[in-house]
């Protein structure tokens, strides 16, 4: 589990990863793992905030797993 996962995109195509290390002032902050803790159980789920530095409104959210899965949120404008 890690915020390095997830990416954010504006309508230009922007692409923004997420910037989570030494944002102390986000409680609570999402989970940063290592590739060799054990995965999150299906159905389990975590919580916490993601720190993007965008020059623009972002409108999409994509996470990718380490077995190649991308999930895709389209942001409301």
């Amino acid at each position: 589990m890690t915020s390095e996962r997830w990416t954010a995109f504006d309508a230009e195509g922007g692409r923004y990863r997420s910037e989570n290390s030494g944002q102390t002032e986000l409680k609570p902050a999402y989970p940063q793992g290592f590739s060799d803790e054990p995965a999150v159980d299906p159905g389990t789920c975590v919580t916490g905030w993601l720190a993007f530095d965008a020059s623009a409104p972002l409108q999409q959210l994509r996470y990718s797993n380490s077995d190649g899965d991308v999930l895709i949120w389209n942001l409301p404008n």
